[in-house]
């Protein structure tokens, strides 16, 4: 019986050449955070009413905390140039991955990377959502960055989700 879905993702973050002229260090990390409740109703509904099927996700970053009852108006992102959701279609290029891992099913996204072209908003989560701008559709998920990440010209942040359906 399914209990939950959780959701892991990897982060890379890599340096600009003006990052490290300032000491900043590339860093890697894995980070899980559960499915929000708008996330949780979108499976329920796709699934067993065949019902609000989103035809693509998207991946953003957030400043700020999501709380578990989180909207997409509750989103604050980065404005600065450069920045924009990343789009993952529902096919097997963009989640190739479907595995038995022990005694769940994981499916695993693409890596998607950011790429500043100027100073970003400061962000210490990440999103997945069913619409690529503005306010309406859900947030399906969320995870934190482990601290605050500034994205200076020239970094990236690449990030790839794990979302597994458990027991526990």
């Amino acid at each position: 019986m399914i209990r939950n879905f959780g959701t892991r993702f990897h982060f890379k973050l890599e340096r600009g050449p003006y990052s490290r002229s300032l000491g900043y260090q590339d860093e890697e990390w894995m980070s899980e955070n559960i499915i929000l409740n708008e996330g949780e109703r979108n499976v329920l509904d796709s699934y067993f009413r065949n019902n609000n099927n989103p035809p693509e996700f998207y991946l953003g970053l957030h400043s700020g905390t999501l709380a578990e009852t989180a909207t997409l108006a509750n989103v604050s992102e980065p404005s600065q140039s450069g920045y924009a959701r990343k789009q993952y279609a529902r096919n097997t290029t963009d989640f190739p991955t479907l595995v038995f891992d022990g005694d769940d099913w994981r499916v695993e996204g693409a890596a998607k990377t950011f790429t500043a072209a100027a100073t970003w908003l400061p962000v210490n989560e990440m999103f997945l959502s069913s619409q690529s701008v503005a306010v309406v559709g859900s947030v399906i998920a969320s995870a934190a960055l482990g601290a605050v990440r500034a994205l200076i010209s020239q970094d990236t942040l690449t990030v790839t989700p794990k979302i597994t359906a458990s027991e526990d």
